[in-house]
């Protein structure tokens, strides 16, 4: 399984707060390591979208593209 990000999520990313860039990388890594981790709410949301919870109302979205996902924003 891969991971991908669009110029789209980092501009996106850019424009947070560096609390919310911190509590992101840590999801990030959670996520990395199993998927469903309890905290990160990993759910499909649409036909391929994904979404994880990070904090404060923030949430990454993931397109599946076979078993690599493409993260899109936050």
């Amino acid at each position: 399984m891969k991971f991908y990000t669009t110029p789209e999520f980092w501009k996106a990313y850019a424009e947070l707060n560096p609390e919310v860039k911190e509590q992101a990388q840590k999801a990030y890594q959670l996520w990395q390591g199993n998927l469903l981790y309890p905290s990160l709410h990993f759910k499909k949301v649409g036909r391929n979208l994904w979404s994880a919870r990070l904090s404060g109302g923030y949430r990454a979205l993931a397109l599946k593209k076979g078993d690599d996902y493409e993260t899109l924003l936050s």
